[in-house]
């Protein structure tokens, strides 16, 4: 019974860290003339592309621009490749944002390519320590 208790917390537990993780990136300009620029509130430059997938429309001219709070990741790179985009994350890696033209700058006739960077230990989410983490894990 008490497993019922806690799975659910858990759950949520696992949300919040994947939230945490990927909401600091936005796609930054707007098709059809596009001039991405990253904003001062945005301060690290992950990808650049012209459209597609989960950047929007197409650039007529320029470029979109992913910008993110901070560093997105370690170990961050592109999966998919042109012209059958079928990209996903491998296991372990979370995805930062989604295009059919980024990374190496050939199109996807279907499908997206995906920027994926490493998920971050449970540790390193703001405000969940190690121990309190390894004891949330421990009573589920």
């Amino acid at each position: 019974m008490s497993t019922k208790i806690f799975t659910p917390f858990l759950f949520i537990l696992l949300v919040v860290v994947h939230r945490a993780a990927s909401a600091d990136c936005a796609w930054q300009g707007t098709a059809p003339f596009c001039d991405g620029e990253c904003p001062s509130s945005y301060s690290y430059r992950a990808a650049v592309g012209r459209g597609g997938c989960d950047n929007g429309d197409y650039c007529a001219t320029g470029q979109k621009v992913l910008c993110c709070t901070a560093s997105p990741g370690n170990n961050c790179q592109w999966y998919g490749t042109a012209p059958f985009c079928s990209g996903e994350c491998p296991s372990g890696k979370y995805q930062v944002g989604a295009s059919d033209d980024a990374g190496d700058g050939s199109t996807c006739g279907t499908g997206c390519k995906v920027f994926c960077c490493d998920s971050p230990k449970i540790s390193e989410i703001e405000g969940i320590s190690t121990t309190s983490a390894e004891e949330q894990i421990v009573l589920v």
